[in-house]
């Protein structure tokens, strides 16, 4: 009896131990496939892999001449960190392009444009992940010079014309300031497809130029040429006039001075105060007028001097000196400007003396009436004795014209007083309607100097300003 539920025991042990031998082996039962066969279906436990590109980074771009490396990490959850076929490198435009963690490529064998770079990590399950980026294979433009030839001689009065082109397999014809000219003397001279370097734009000696041509990317081109410049030593000249600014008078016999690096040269105005230099060399020059030919003017104006410079074969005409001259004011001054029959009219005459710089300890002249006014004037020769006196003037009556009268003003010790100094004042009473102008003519004036005794006739060196007194009677 014993015997009996010993062998049960065993053949349930055994039934069980079969059972799971047949489970764990994909038999009859669950998580079977049901036909008894070897299945190897995937295992839903498996965790896919994680990838990243580290380099190159998104966006890089790359010349066709360079060595591009790409690096990239994968790491799997059961099989740990992938490597040599595991990961596996394609670009959009090329395929396939590598294996591994690491390994660099010519960038001449990418097709040149945008990739999209994809590195696929898979791990020993099947599982797959994948990580992309984008790069830029650039090809360089292709850049000439076309003008001038290479070894070219030019002067330097001369303009130099500067033509070139440049195309790129992306962007095409490229124009403006993608085309950027230089010289290793002078820096940047222009840009564009042509353009042209004016006269003495650029320095004297032997140029290399260089057209760099960029493209939208940056890749660029450089082609580049040598010429030379050199000086033009053809002599020029200098002319001008040397005038009076206020009324464009000349004045004749005036000496200028040139300095230059071929010394002193003098010339001497004309009668239209024109002068000129002529064989004049290179270089920079200082043209000078001497104000002591201009007497008695050099009291009146500072001595002119102008800076010029004279390239080969320059014609510097126009430099011109004008000086403006001091003037004088002759203002005649009625009290009214329109009066009634029979009323009394005062008319004052003032020299307004405001310009002159020279030192006055005294003033003497002579004006000049008209002989249609000159009897009413007092002083005049045809007026008799009867006139008002002013206190800074005296009056002499000179018989031809009888309109002629001298006037003398001193102040030994203070000079003059005023800028502005009143020769006459004087009444007349209107008679009958009509206009009556009252302009003398200044025919002498002359200042005095105490101090050096030196009398400046100032008509010589002055301009006058006459300003009219109008009378209306009505």
């Amino acid at each position: 009896m014993d015997c009996n539920r010993k062998f049960d025991r065993f053949q349930r042990i055994l039934v069980l131990t079969l059972s799971g031998v047949l489970l764990s082996c994909g038999g009859p039962g669950n998580g079977g496939n049901g036909d008894g066969g070897n299945g190897t279906g995937p295992d839903d436990s498996n965790t896919a892999p994680t990838a990243s590109i580290v380099v190159p980074s998104d966006g890089a771009v790359f010349l066709d001449t360079e060595s591009v490396t790409f690096q990239g990490t994968a790491t799997d959850a059961e099989d740990g960190a992938l490597t040599g076929g595991s990961l596996a490198w394609s670009s959009s435009l090329d395929g396939a392009i590598g294996t591994g963690t690491q390994f660099s490529v010519d960038a001449l064998s990418l097709t040149v444009g945008t990739h999209t770079i994809t590195l696929t990590a898979t791990d020993s399950g099947g599982a797959a992940a994948t990580a992309s980026i984008s790069i830029t294979v650039n090809q360089p433009p292709d850049a000439s010079i076309t003008a001038p030839s290479d070894g070219d001689i030019f002067l330097d009065t001369e303009a130099v014309t500067f033509e070139g082109a440049a195309t790129d397999a992306q962007d095409g014809a490229l124009t403006g300031e993608s085309l950027v000219w230089s010289s290793d003397l002078d820096g940047e001279i222009g840009a564009g497809t042509d353009f042209t370097a004016e006269a003495l734009s650029l320095s004297v000696g032997t140029h290399t130029i260089t057209l760099t041509a960029t493209d939208d990317d940056g890749a660029s081109a450089t082609p580049s040429i040598s010429i030379t410049v050199n000086q033009d030593l053809t002599p020029g000249s200098i002319s001008g006039r040397v005038f009076r600014s206020q009324d464009d008078a000349p004045f004749e016999g005036v000496r200028l001075t040139r300095s230059g690096p071929d010394g002193n040269m003098e010339v001497v105005t004309d009668a239209l105060g024109n002068y000129d230099f002529s064989d004049v060399p290179v270089g920079t020059h200082s043209v000078s007028v001497m104000s002591e030919d201009l007497p008695p003017f050099g009291s009146f104006v500072v001595s002119g001097e102008q800076q010029v410079t004279i390239t080969g074969g320059l014609v510097a005409d126009g430099v011109d000196f004008g000086f403006r001259v001091a003037e004088v004011g002759v203002r005649t001054i009625a009290s009214v400007s329109s009066a009634g029959v029979g009323e009394e009219v005062e008319i004052t005459v003032e020299l307004d003396l405001t310009e002159i710089p020279l030192p006055m300890s005294g003033i003497s002249g002579t004006i000049e009436w008209p002989t249609a006014v000159a009897g009413l004037v007092p002083g005049s020769a045809m007026a008799g004795d009867v006139w008002n006196d002013t206190p800074s003037a005296t009056f002499l009556s000179n018989e031809s014209p009888p309109g002629r009268l001298r006037f003398v003003g001193v102040s030994p010790v203070t000079g003059l007083v005023d800028d502005v100094f009143t020769v006459m004042t004087f009444r007349v009473t209107t008679v009958a309607a009509g206009s009556a102008n009252f302009t003398p003519n200044l025919a002498e004036l002359n200042v005095f100097d105490a101090d050096t005794g030196v009398s400046t006739p100032l008509l010589d060196i002055a301009i006058l300003q006459t300003t009219t007194a109008t009378v209306v009677v009505q």
